[in-house]
């Protein structure tokens, strides 16, 4: 009998977000400012972000625990 795994294997994936104003702006003035592209920066704050708070409530309102 073959044991079956309880993770999921996850890809790589492209997706697109569309940005406030805003957003867009200090995405922009951080990738200048780093050297990077947008695409880039987008990408690397997300990943740190999603390590460091892996919950959210709201803008700016993190689930206490």
């Amino acid at each position: 009998m073959m044991e079956v795994s309880n993770e999921k294997e996850y890809l790589s994936v492209f997706i697109n977000v569309q940005l406030s104003k805003k957003a867009n702006e200090l995405l922009t003035k951080a990738a200048g400012r780093a050297g990077r592209t947008k695409r880039k920066e987008a990408m690397l704050r997300l990943e740190d972000h999603l390590l460091h708070f892996p919950d959210i409530a709201s803008t700016g309102k993190r689930f206490t625990e």
